[in-house]
C-alpha cells in the first residue's frame, strides 16, 4: 500500500487508487487474522514511507497495473506450497481480484 498512498498523498483521494487502498487494507486484515490462526510471522512493511509518487497519475496507472501483475505471480507461489484451505481461498480470491485490475 505505500505505492497507493504515496499517490494519494500527491494527487488526493482520487478513484481508482483510493478505492483501492480500502481493498488493500481489508485484504491485510484478512491475511493478518490467518496468520495468526496458524501462527505464521505477519511480514513488516519495508516499504512504508519509501515510496514516492510517480509524476503522472498515467504513469501512476501503468505502475499500478504492473505491480498487480507482479501480484498475480506471487499468489501462484504461494499456491504451490500453502495447504491450508481457508488460507488457499484467500490466496486464490485475492489472486483473482489481481487479474480482474491486470485488465
Amino acid at each position: 500500500m505505500p505505492f497507493i498512498s504515496a499517490i494519494i498523498d500527491k494527487f488526493g483521494e482520487i478513484r481508482p487508487f483510493s478505492n483501492i487502498v480500502h481493498a488493500e487494507t481489508r485484504h491485510a486484515e484478512r491475511l493478518s487474522r490467518l496468520f495468526k490462526r496458524y501462527g505464521l510471522p505477519i511480514p513488516e512493511d519495508s516499504f512504508a514511507g519509501k515510496v514516492e509518487a510517480p509524476e503522472t497519475l498515467e504513469i501512476a496507472c501503468q505502475m499500478g497495473r504492473q505491480a498487480e501483475i507482479a501480484n498475480v505471480q506471487m499468489y501462484d507461489k504461494f499456491l504451490n506450497f500453502v495447504q491450508e484451505s481457508d488460507l488457499r481461498n484467500t490466496l486464490a480470491q485475492l489472486r483473482y481480484v489481481s487479474q480482474l485490475k491486470c485488465r
